[in-house]
């Protein structure tokens, strides 16, 4: 850790910008740290059939969880009055609690018929909590991105940790006693409200009395200045996610639950080590690069910098899984998850991609350049549909993983490059 944090000094310019990527960084990554520490024991408690049963419940969840604010959570940070950015949080909050009515209503009427979409019966008691997901992941959405704006990175932090604690001991502690997909899933449930109840604490004294004396009107003048966003990036992002989940509601559909309990802990293995850098550095960059565009029409210099860090830091994770996946992962999750390694080789390139690309283009907001995004997600997600289905047809579980590894890979690319040609004002 000492050396990653002197690593991080060189990278970055002294100055707050170097100290808040830090506190990020150390928060996030005791967070990660404690999500691998239990993961062995984990997949020693539960099945692959029962991770593939958690993949697809949160892959409902994930989707519905990008409605629940009409994304005018990724605009808080850029109104110049902390006012106007409140308006945005209540009207983020007032989008989630409809959501979260509408889902109740859904899973109620199409409980059967979405779990037989699934392909998987198992899935269909665990749909019920879907509404107090969206309510909980809205309000951490729109909670985070307040924490953030106001440079509140220590509870942030400390959010993340106290929520990986609380999620730990749940899924062990029910694992221990009565192993079932059940304790998965509440074990993520629990983590989470922890966290978003961490961060919603501030809004306690003046924010929530400023709140809570918003006008109708100055929300909806918040809602109609900042439209581009439930208007582009909320189709958009909802088909991001689509392109993220699909898989794995095809792999279940083609191959079972059990194919899809390997896919989805190459996922979440993938996702952790690398998510310690990345994820760290994303939430400063965010926040510097709004103020350098709204400054000077320019956030050029840090996109670079942040470029240059996330490349550096992926790039040995990502060398490892390459080369020895299937190894690493019959050693510390057991001999029967080799396969699960197999796969994490095929994608290691994609995932290298993913936490570089990711962070920088959130340019594309900045620059309300939303239109591109949208675009860009739509074809994401039928070229990454198509691939999945190609391998399915064929009964080739790794052709439709490598199609997908491509198809994804090239989407990310072209990312890279409008987010760095929208770095300066157009």
């Amino acid at each position: 850790m000492k050396r990653l944090i002197d690593a991080l000094r060189s990278r970055f310019s002294e100055g707050r910008f170097a100290r808040n990527a830090l506190i990020m960084m150390v928060g996030t990554g005791l967070a990660q740290a404690l999500s691998i520490a239990v993961a062995p024991i984990l997949t020693r408690l539960y099945s692959p059939s029962d991770f593939g049963v958690l993949a697809l419940y949160t892959s409902v969840s994930s989707l519905i969880g990008v409605l629940a604010t009409g994304r005018y959570d990724t605009a808080i940070m850029l109104p110049e009055k902390d006012e106007d950015a409140m308006s945005l949080v209540a009207v983020s909050l007032s989008i989630t609690i409809a959501v979260g009515l509408a889902s109740l209503g859904l899973v109620i009427c199409l409980n059967q018929p979405i779990a037989r979409w699934l392909g998987s019966e198992e899935v269909a008691p665990w749909l019920y909590l879907i509404p107090i997901s969206a309510l909980v992941g809205g309000l951490y959405q729109a909670m985070y991105s307040w924490s953030i704006r106001r440079g509140q990175f220590k509870r942030v932090s400390a959010g993340k940790l106290s929520g990986a604690s609380v999620g730990a001991v749940t899924t062990v502690g029910t694992g221990l006693i009565q192993p079932s997909v059940g304790g998965l899933v509440l074990g993520g449930a629990a983590g989470q409200a922890v966290t978003a109840g961490i961060l919603a604490w501030q809004l306690r004294g003046e924010d929530w009395r400023q709140m809570t004396h918003l006008a109708g009107r100055t929300m909806r003048s918040a809602a109609r200045r900042y439209h581009r966003f439930p208007l582009y990036s909320l189709p958009a992002d909802f088909v991001n996610a689509a392109a993220q989940q699909t898989p794995v509601m095809l792999l279940s559909n083609f191959f079972g639950t059990t194919i899809v309990g390997f896919y989805s802990i190459t996922q979440r293995v993938l996702g952790l080590p690398l998510t310690l850098i990345a994820s760290s550095i994303t939430d400063v960059f965010r926040q510097r690069a709004s103020a350098d565009f709204a400054r000077c029409g320019n956030c050029r210099g840090i996109y670079v910098k942040t470029f240059r860090s996330l490349v550096g830091f992926s790039l040995i994770p990502f060398l490892v899984f390459v080369f020895s996946a299937p190894w690493l992962f019959s050693v510390i999750f057991g001999d029967h998850w080799r396969v699960a390694g197999e796969y994490a080789q095929i994608l290691s390139p994609l995932f290298l991609l993913r936490l570089v690309v990711s962070p920088l283009s959130y340019v594309l907001y900045i620059a309300e350049k939303q239109n591109l995004d949208l675009v860009g997600n739509l074809a994401l997600f039928v070229i990454t549909s198509i691939s999945v289905v190609v391998g399915g047809i064929r009964h080739d579980v790794k052709l439709s993983i490598t199609l997908f590894t491509l198809s994804y890979s090239f989407i990310y690319i072209a990312y890279l490059i409008l987010s760095y040609h929208y770095s300066v004002r157009r």
